[in-house]
């Protein structure tokens, strides 16, 4: 060695039994009379232990810094998922308001008509679908009201609170400790509560559009739609489920659907949708007034082995049925069984199946044996159309 001390050197030495110790050898030489080097004086120090306390001090430091930024980076997405539910809220304002001004502008179609059936016939199909809209305003406003968002201000409190210890209040705090995993929570739910709005929301406007469209087809009822376009049965029928039977568990209905596949047909989109809506409607308030352990509604398509150039929509209830004497004056104008109605849906439903070129049928083996109601369509294919 030389004559200047050695501070420091790192020093690893293997274990008998496997692993590895770390010293720090620190070497200062001896001198005699004549400055010559005779010896030197060696320590070790054992630094183990603290080189291994240094590194999950590191891993701790590098923890709590992550922990940090994710923190800061939920606080955006809290906030801008707090803006997407504003701007959702004022959609929601905004659907309302059209659909006032949709009912304003029915009385007013009504009262130039001047014809009073068809203003009733109007209000009956835009209730039908008016009550699907009040089960999403609903779902909406319940969603709105969760108390998430001052959960997150009493957090940002904490945060404020413990600003100057935040990395010990972090990880010693009991309360502290359970923040990183209830903001997750809390951005999981807002998350889901977002999705929800924005499902809603597209089904208003949905059912705002067929309202529109309702009260331009029932102003000229006589005549057939001239709006044909290529649809879906499948599609068409769960439309009507959707508009006619919100939420059937609310009434401990079971749907079944047994649906054959069709071809793509061309047709009246909004006259169909009256029709079934006005269907499905009618058997929900059937099976509701008929007291039953469990009620079932089965929906059907498929193509009638009688014709073949039609497709067939069946709705299937388990409601108190139909006597036989009432069947041949189902679709009379104002003919109704039913204490709180007008007579107009069914009449309306069947004016429309005629016009489109179909027919709409209905069929029970009696009071408390349920009914089936059969639409046919002709099945103008969209390859036809386009020929």
């Amino acid at each position: 060695m030389g004559k200047q001390p050695q501070a420091s050197t790192p020093l690893l030495l293997g274990l008998p039994e496997g692993g590895l110790r770390k010293f720090l050898v620190n070497t200062v030489p001896i001198f005699d009379d004549a400055s010559t080097v005779r010896g030197a004086l060696v320590s070790f120090h054992d630094v183990t232990d603290l080189d291994r306390a240094n590194s999950s001090l590191r891993d701790a430091n590098s923890e709590l810094e992550l922990s940090r930024f994710q923190i800061l980076e939920k606080n955006q997405e809290l906030e801008t998922t707090n803006t997407s539910l504003q701007v959702e809220m004022n959609e929601r304002k905004k659907a309302q308001a059209e659909r006032e001004e949709l009912h304003q502008q029915l009385v007013q179609a009504s009262r130039q008509a001047g014809m009073a059936d068809v203003a009733s016939s109007v209000l009956h199909n835009v209730g039908n679908v008016l009550t699907s809209i009040n089960v999403s305003t609903d779902i909406l406003l319940k969603t709105l009201k969760k108390p998430l968002v001052g959960d997150v201000c009493r957090i940002a409190s904490m945060f404020h609170e413990h600003q100057d210890n935040l990395q010990a209040f972090l990880t010693q705090d009991t309360k502290g400790k359970q923040i990183p995993s209830y903001l997750g929570m809390v951005a999981e739910s807002l998350s889901g509560s977002h999705q929800t709005i924005q499902s809603e929301l597209d089904s208003l406007v949905k059912k705002v559009d067929h309202i529109k469209q309702v009260i331009m087809s029932q102003q000229d009822i006589a005549h057939a739609g001239n709006v044909r376009e290529a649809m879906s049965a499948e599609d068409l029928m769960e439309q009507a489920l959707m508009m006619g039977m919100p939420e059937p568990e609310k009434y401990g209905i079971r749907i079944v659907r047994e649906y054959v596949p069709v071809p793509t047909i061309m047709t009246d989109r909004h006259h169909v949708l009256q029709i079934l809506v006005n269907v499905i409607s009618n058997a929900k308030n059937a099976m509701v007034e008929y007291p039953a352990p469990s009620h079932c509604l089965t929906v059907r398509i498929a193509l009638p082995p009688d014709n073949k150039e039609s497709v067939r929509f069946e709705v299937t209830d388990t409601g108190g049925g139909i006597k036989a004497e009432h069947l041949p004056r189902l679709f009379a104008q104002g003919f109704t069984t039913r204490k709180a109605g007008h007579g107009l849906g069914l009449h309306s439903a069947a004016i429309s199946a005629k016009n489109l070129g179909g027919a709409l049928q209905a069929q029970s083996a009696g009071e408390g044996r349920g009914a089936t109601f059969m639409l046919e369509l002709p099945l103008d294919m969209v390859e036809a159309a386009a020929a």
